[in-house]
């Protein structure tokens, strides 16, 4: 199969913007559009580039196949982290007449909330969660920030729902020490836990067992506490690819009370495990996840996942905001109330000036400015 993921696509209906390669296409973009993609360029951005352009590239084909031409926008690259005011001071594509833009995956809210509100200049944050909603600006700089990622909150209630749906009613519960992200998201999980109906136990002087990968003496007495406890089962809050989970799961391996939680990079089971585990799949889902995974599947000839479903619900608020130059601001057409529709009968409403709410692959798209939608996440069992 030839290599599209090199030349840009041209239809046409005018749609030319979707590409892979971001620096070779930087020359063929108008000098100053209204709308502008910001990739990251950092080691991290690069590797979420490409599939997040594929799948901002078949919104793009999807509304070309409804009939809809839209107009070529303006792309760049810069660091996740990156203040756009300094680093695109002297970028043409950032003029005055710019009226939207998509900020890299893992955007810094903080520093495009102050150019948003500068520039009064709506901004799309996809795949922006965790500590980075923490640090969110206030007032009057959220009115400019558009979330297209749910909480990963929503994620940990949906494990804590499951493990109750299981009866595993009293369990133990291990973060992975120094790892700031295991421990905020196990303060999380257990708060969603308990509110639910569920019991934390502890060998400890607090409900968090904390242990890291080559602590030996650390996880002798951890599988000490676990047989003295007799708990229905042990979470562990850690990335799928941690150690730690290899570790533990050589010592509890063959015990029904076994479960492990993979929270940050997520997995759909754990390698290695012979007792039942659970875990959190990469990745939220929309009620448009079926219809794009199939759109997508036909356009790259292989499935989806996270990062393509956002760079697509980045494309389909991206041509929906360009089918009204007089309203691009999401807020003008965004009914966070309204029943979901898919993209063609989307652009059919925006052309009568109705307000509407997109059919997303990775959220519910009910967003309001500076707020997460929401979204579904899957949890997966394996039994022994």
């Amino acid at each position: 199969m030839a290599d599209d993921t090199a030349r840009p696509v041209m239809r046409a209906t005018g749609v030319l913007c979707a590409v892979v390669a971001v620096q070779g296409l930087v020359s063929l973009q108008p000098l100053r559009p209204s709308v502008l993609i910001i990739h990251g360029s950092d080691r991290q951005g690069s590797s979420l580039a490409a599939p997040f352009q594929r799948g901002f590239e078949v919104a793009l084909e999807e509304a070309a196949d409804c009939g809809h031409a839209s107009e070529p926008v303006g792309i760049t690259a810069l660091p996740a982290l990156a203040d756009p005011e300094a680093a695109l001071a002297q970028d043409p594509r950032a003029g005055a007449q710019l009226t939207l833009v998509v900020a890299p995956p893992g955007a810094d809210p903080l520093a495009y909330g102050r150019w948003a509100r500068r520039r009064s200049v709506p901004v799309l944050l996809p795949l922006t969660r965790g500590p980075a909603l923490d640090a969110l600006p206030t007032a009057s700089d959220r009115d400019h920030l558009w979330l297209l990622s749910p909480a990963r909150s929503e994620g940990l209630a949906s494990l804590a729902e499951s493990a109750l749906d299981l009866n595993w009613r009293r369990i133990m519960l291990v973060e992975e020490s120094g790892s700031s992200d295991s421990r905020r998201d196990s303060a999380v999980f257990l708060d969603r836990y308990e509110a639910a109906g569920g019991l934390v136990v502890s060998a400890g002087g607090g409900p968090v067992q904390s242990v890291g990968s080559g602590d030996g003496e650390g996880l002798d007495r951890l599988v000490a506490d676990v047989d003295w406890l007799q708990p229905d089962a042990v979470a562990v809050i850690a990335s799928s690819t941690s150690p730690l989970l290899t570790e533990l799961s050589e010592r509890l391996s063959g015990q029904s009370r076994w479960w492990s939680l993979g929270t940050i990079s997520g997995a759909p089971a754990v390698p290695g495990t012979l007792a039942p585990s659970l875990a959190l799949d990469a990745g939220s889902r929309g009620p448009g996840w079926t219809d794009f995974a199939e759109r997508f599947m036909t356009r790259w000839v292989e499935l989806p996942g996270p990062v393509e479903a956002a760079g697509y619900d980045a494309g389909v608020m991206t041509v929906l905001a360009m089918a009204d130059p007089g309203s691009l601001d999401p807020s003008d057409w965004l009914d966070p109330e309204a029943t979901p529709v898919p993209l063609c009968e989307g652009l059919r409403l925006r052309a009568e000036q109705q307000r509407i709410r997109p059919n997303g692959a990775s959220s519910e798209m009910n967003m309001r400015p500076g707020r997460p939608p929401d979204g579904r996440f899957d949890v997966s069992y394996q039994a022994l």
